[in-house]
């Protein structure tokens, strides 16, 4: 008979009551230990690709620190251009649960490099990549492949202008 009640009382599920002490939200915990550090604005004026890399960065720390923290070690990570253009943000904004892309949508305006100088510059090195001196043949040839994967992500599509030999040529 003590078999069977005790068989009832495991079959029996206790709702289960979350509140915020047992993790951020019901069936995720907090994590504890030292979170990864958020990626640093540390590009040059001069980099047409700088946003492009460091929001990609941004989204895999954010993936990372899912069960860590929120934005808010992202906004105080930024230095330079990116913290003077976040200095009159509003915290509650950046503290939120979108505080992650409300600090992206905002430096995206102002960092990011229009689409046209990005195309004018790899369609300038597309057009005046040649073999430097004492460069190997494998090594010129990659370079050559990142210029055109670098046109490729611009959307200008370079395969309709010669055939596969006049390219290997």
């Amino acid at each position: 008979m003590l078999r069977n009640l005790g068989d009832l009382r495991l079959n029996q599920k206790a709702p289960s009551v979350w509140d915020s002490r047992k993790g951020p939200s019901q069936g995720i915990r907090y994590r504890t230990g030292m979170p990864p550090a958020p990626p640093v604005w540390h590009y040059s004026r001069d980099d047409l690709r700088a946003y492009d890399r460091w929001e990609k960065r941004v989204r895999i720390w954010e993936m990372q620190v899912a069960s860590y923290l929120p934005a808010m070690n992202l906004f105080v990570s930024l230095k330079g251009e990116a913290e003077e253009e976040l200095e009159n943000a509003d915290l509650k904004k950046i503290n939120a649960k979108e505080g992650i892309e409300f600090i992206l949508s905002t430096l995206r305006s102002a960092l990011k490099t229009r689409a046209i100088y990005q195309k004018q510059k790899y369609m300038h090195d597309y057009e005046h990549v040649s073999r430097f001196a004492n460069e190997g043949v494998r090594a010129f040839c990659n370079r050559y492949h990142r210029v055109e994967r670098a046109l490729q992500a611009c959307r200008i599509d370079i395969e309709p202008m010669y055939d596969s030999e006049a390219r290997g040529d």
